[in-house]
């Protein structure tokens, strides 16, 4: 439900950014990652971009590490010409962008905080044995190639009522 509420809100995000600074949507075409929206917030319009420096830019791609594009990529984008738009039209899109934007935030934080606490219960029962003293299932099923956090978790979540069945036949 989070991830649906993040991704549902980027994409809003990402309309708003077609309609007019499609260019921003060359460095990330989901519009899903902080460091883009940090160029938003500096550059929140094309006559914004105009003013946003090399520094800048360095500054933003360092600070999130981001290495596939560099500062003269970036530049590019945000130095391409503006859509025509009919007036007013702009304003609104960076006003609605600008909501968006802390929304954003908040839900990948949110889905960062979600994240750690499963990894926390992954770990704790990995650690726990089993009763015959070998690894538990939570480590046996993350030992599998290929496997992460939220596999192992989609996969205990559904295999509960089996695994419950299981113990308490035992």
């Amino acid at each position: 439900m989070l991830l649906e509420e993040f991704r549902r809100t980027a994409n809003r995000l990402r309309e708003h950014l077609q309609r007019f600074y499609p260019h921003m949507l060359h460095l990330s075409s989901a519009a899903d990652e902080a460091w883009l929206w940090d160029l938003i917030e500096r550059a929140p319009t094309p006559s914004h971009a105009a003013l946003v420096t090399d520094e800048q830019v360095r500054h933003v791609l360092t600070s999130h590490r981001i290495r596939r594009v560099t500062a003269q990529e970036v530049m590019v984008c945000l130095q391409a010409p503006a859509l025509p738009a009919a007036p007013g039209v702009l304003e609104a899109a960076q006003v609605h962008c600008a909501f968006l934007l802390p929304c954003l935030r908040v839900l990948a934080e949110q889905l960062r905080s979600c994240a750690q606490q499963v990894e926390a219960v992954l770990t704790t029962l990995a650690e726990e044995p089993d009763e015959a003293g070998g690894p538990s299932d939570t480590a046996m099923v993350q030992s599998l190639p290929g496997v992460g956090r939220t596999s192992t978790a989609w996969v205990f979540a559904e295999a509960a009522q089996a695994l419950s069945d299981l113990t308490n036949e035992g």
